[in-house]
């Protein structure tokens, strides 16, 4: 049966994570529980810069060269 309009236009949940997600894939980042964070960017993508990654208090930029 079709659906109401209103929730037809509702937002999947899994698709607000998708950003994350895919910088957190791209980028290889590995935050620990000591507030660091590491990086092993996935190859072939070409350079790419991310700006506004929040851990903890600090607000960090990734680049890559690739």
């Amino acid at each position: 049966a079709p659906v109401p309009y209103p929730p037809a236009c509702r937002p999947q949940a899994w698709s607000a994570a998708v950003s994350p997600a895919l910088v957190t894939a791209l980028f290889g980042l590995q935050p620990d529980g000591a507030g660091r964070v590491t990086s092993a960017p996935l190859p072939g993508f070409g350079p790419m810069t991310v700006t506004g990654v929040r851990v903890g208090e600090e607000t960090l930029t990734f680049t890559t060269e690739d």
